[in-house]
């Protein structure tokens, strides 16, 4: 954990549909969770990172350095500096690092953008 990590706020939408449907026809589902992870090292991505990876009409993302053990998931909307909806990037698994030296759990990345 970062000594001067700011935290984030996490919502994750429900996975049981409650077989009711919202206006355009997709499933609403139930059990949705919303949670805070402190200790968060945030750094903007870069626009040439960002133009490269992301195309140039979507510059505003920020990459996290997490606390070991951090679950995150590509379906998760993420808080970042106070402003919401941006995504995590991947398909499913942060890289965790952990020392196979010491032992030491050093933590994991992931990378969020503004959600479409």
């Amino acid at each position: 954990m970062l000594a001067f990590g700011e935290t984030i706020t996490v919502t994750r939408p429900g996975v049981t549909p409650t077989g009711e449907f919202d206006d355009v026809g997709n499933p609403i589902m139930s059990g949705g969770t919303t949670f805070t992870v402190d200790g968060v090292g945030v750094a903007p991505l870069t626009p040439q990172e960002s133009a490269e990876l992301w195309g140039p009409e979507n510059s505003g993302g920020f990459t996290l350095y997490l606390p070991y053990g951090t679950e995150l998931r590509s379906t998760d909307l993420v808080e970042v500096r106070g402003v919401a909806g941006f995504q995590v990037q991947g398909a499913g698994d942060l890289v965790q690092w952990r020392s196979p030296f010491t032992g030491w759990e050093a933590g994991a990345v992931a990378i969020v953008r503004r959600a479409s």
